[in-house]
């Protein structure tokens, strides 16, 4: 696929250009000045001009993911969009001055202590991620960025997509890959990711990939057969301090099965090899998430019974600039598109791929079929009350599912799902006569109801006022 000229700095009303900062596979990244603050901020600016409906719903896509997270504090924060006079996209991000932890290492050796730190830190941003529906898909030592304070920020959510959306293309970079992604058995999902923040923790660690260090390949090609078919040898033979292996290696396993359940057990397994070792925890910053305990951490058995935290709540981060940025990306994501790479300036360019779905993505939203028979839920309910819509259904499996809905009534201006660990639903402010949802149960392995169901609530009379 061939990439698109580097752009030149564009002209941006507000904003002095200071210096190029580097370039990705699709996106140049140039350092600036907000004027009226002298705030240093990074400008992505896409190669590709925008055009179509597709791309349109690209830029949609990045835009809702980056404002949905724009509070975490390991997120890089999104400060504003819009369209430069070539019409190209661009995206005003947060700067972080002291780069990526790939040139970091590059430079000098990271502590274990300082590698546990930024590992429960973005177990946090993943943790708040994925309880929001957004999968990465491309985590990698150039995608973790570092601020002026030294915190780790996770970046590049620009390939980021909804769970249940295989439809969009995806980017992966070959070494911090797992298996099912490089043999297309999946596009991704929550296991993937926690693979690849393992595999980037260790290349954090010692300057390799996994199995670049366990196996020394000479090109990508040779990388990929290896992910594809060997097992990841014991840390001991990779030269790894054991004292890591108990935390790290169960995010490593080739069975997506066998990994963590959630980022937030990865978390804490990672906290509590840093209290053993150090004396101390780096907090763990996710939404509904207690406070850490070292006695705490489930056990493996007990994986499928721990915490997945599916509500959002707010972080440290200041609000003024969250509220503008958000409001700022929603009103340019309307009527735009963005195709971006990497936020990262310091991208594995090399082993780098983005792969194209052939498929059309479903105008609707629908999550995609799943090869697996997954029952639909039963029981349903729902009606209108004053202007609250309730639904209600029963899982029929007995198993301890979670389940995707959305509203599927034509006049509705939710086109996104949501994920929820209840039964039941609650729309408030409806003022239509008839508000249907459509229900899927998703597994544990988040296969989801071969044929999921509608519920409709009708008003029956009385006021809606």
């Amino acid at each position: 696929m061939s990439v698109p000229a580097a752009n030149t700095a564009p002209h941006l009303e507000g904003y002095e250009f200071m210096r190029p900062i580097g370039s990705g596979g699709a996106a140049d990244v140039f350092l600036y000045r907000h004027v009226l603050t002298s705030r240093p901020v990074a400008v992505k600016v896409d190669r590709h001009s925008l055009t179509g409906a597709e791309a349109q719903q690209r830029f949609r896509t990045e835009a809702k993911s980056m404002a949905r997270l724009a509070t975490h504090p390991n997120i890089l924060t999104i400060y504003d969009a819009g369209i430069t006079e070539n019409s190209h996209g661009y995206l005003v991000l947060e700067y972080a001055p002291q780069g990526s932890y790939k040139r970091r290492r590059l430079k000098e050796h990271v502590s274990l202590d300082e590698v546990l730190s930024v590992g429960i830190s973005l177990c946090g941003a993943l943790q708040t991620a994925h309880s929001q529906g957004i999968i990465h898909h491309d985590i990698k030592p150039s995608n973790i960025l570092i601020s002026d304070i030294d915190t780790p920020l996770l970046s590049d959510f620009g390939i980021a997509g909804d769970i249940y959306d295989a439809s969009l293309a995806l980017g992966y970079s070959i070494p911090w890959a797992p298996r099912e992604i490089l043999t297309e058995e999946t596009p991704g999902n929550e296991a993937s990711d926690i693979y690849s923040l393992g595999a980037s923790l260790i290349g954090i660690l010692t300057g390799r990939s996994p199995y670049e260090l366990a196996f020394s390949p000479t090109d990508a090609t040779q990388l990929k057969d290896l992910i594809e078919t060997e097992e990841l040898p014991s840390f001991a033979a990779m030269g790894i301090p054991s004292t890591i292996e108990e935390a790290v290696a169960p995010a490593l396993a080739t069975d997506p099965e066998k990994r963590y359940y959630s980022a937030l057990e990865f978390g804490r397994a990672l906290q509590n090899t840093q209290q053993q070792l150090f004396g101390h925890a780096n907090p763990l910053t996710a939404p509904d998430t207690p406070e850490f305990e070292s006695s705490a951490h489930a056990p493996r058995s007990a994986r499928k019974s721990a915490p997945h935290a599916r509500t959002g709540r707010h972080y440290p981060k200041p609000r003024t600039i969250v509220v503008a940025a958000i409001a700022a990306v929603l009103a340019v994501a309307g009527g735009v598109a963005l195709w971006l790479g990497v936020v990262a300036p310091h991208a594995d360019s090399v082993m780098t791929t983005v792969r194209q779905s052939t498929t059309t993505p479903p105008s609707s939203g629908d999550p995609p079929s799943q090869e697996s028979s997954v029952a639909s839920v039963t029981e349903t309910s729902g009606k209108i009350e004053g202007t609250t819509a309730t639904f209600t259904w029963k899982d029929p499996t007995g198993d301890d599912n979670s389940y995707f809905w959305k509203r599927i009534d034509a006049t509705s201006a939710q086109s996104e799902g949501v994920h929820t660990d209840e039964t039941s639903v609650r729309l408030r402010d409806v003022t239509e006569s008839q508000v249907c949802i459509q229900v899927s149960i998703v597994t544990a392995s988040h296969a989801m109801s071969e044929s999921p169901a509608t519920i409709c609530a009708v008003r029956t009379g009385g006021s809606h006022q």
